[in-house]
């Protein structure tokens, strides 16, 4: 009661002086809030905790937890999917790389060698070439019809003449065999593409599979000769990257 008493008692000074503080050449001025106070409402507006301070609903903070944990599992799902695309593109880019003929045309070029084709021989493959390799292809890559895949490239290379496909055969008819476990006939295969195009773009991945095909034959040495064959007559490509940690693994 004595405390209310008091505070009345000082309205009628606070209000005198507040008249006569323009005459005694002064101006009321009201002091700025900090600024941390006006950040801090500013944040509590938003739905922000400000720092320092507990939020008031934990259970908002839960939920964003939830969505973090959920949004980290979509991308790393993502990012496991954008591999298996990387490598099937990689798959298919190696299944039909550009021809002999198609790479001078669009370099300009009048070298006479190129993937192991002369330009008076190379021979672009015919429709019904094409078709078979590619119905070959299907069947290795999509269907996994190993047996068929390999039957049909032998009939590509048997009734087609060397073409801008045949090495492409090839080596996809060593992979077929790689894959049902014809280790020496797929060596064959791989063997023939080093043989008879030694600059293809297929050659280290095939001397890389002749050395896991003698791993699988239990033919440490070759492996081991195969491996280096791709380090040092291809050191900057991605296959002397594996064959490297292949060889460490020998080590």
């Amino acid at each position: 009661m004595f405390a209310k008493t008091s505070r009345l008692a000082l309205f009628p000074t606070l209000f005198v002086f507040l008249v006569l503080l323009p005459f005694l050449g002064c101006s009321p001025r009201i002091a700025p809030l900090p600024h941390s106070y006006v950040e801090s409402t500013d944040q509590e507006i938003m739905g922000e905790t400000p720092p320092g301070q507990t939020a008031s609903h934990p259970e908002q903070h839960e939920d964003a937890e939830i969505l973090i944990a959920e949004n980290r599992r979509r991308i790393e799902a993502l990012e496991q999917e954008l591999v298996v695309l990387r490598e099937s593109v990689e798959t298919l880019r190696r299944a039909h790389p550009p021809s002999a003929l198609d790479r001078q045309r669009n370099q300009g070029s009048t070298r006479e060698h190129d993937e192991g084709f002369s330009t008076t021989s190379v021979k672009t493959a015919s429709p019904n070439a094409t078709r078979l390799y590619r119905s070959a292809f299907e069947a290795y890559f999509f269907q996994e019809d190993y047996p068929s895949a390999i039957s049909q490239f032998q009939e590509f290379l048997t009734a087609f003449p060397p073409n801008d496909l045949t090495d492409n055969a090839l080596y996809w008819m060593g992979e077929s065999y790689y894959a049902q476990g014809e280790f020496e006939r797929a060596i064959s295969s791989f063997l023939k593409i080093v043989d008879d195009y030694p600059y293809a773009s297929q050659v280290p991945e095939a001397l890389f599979k002749i050395a896991l095909s003698y791993n699988q034959l239990k033919n440490p040495a070759l492996e081991r000769e195969f491996l280096i064959r791709v380090m040092d007559n291809y050191p900057f490509s991605e296959t002397a990257k594996k064959a490297k940690t292949r060889l460490d693994e020998l080590e």
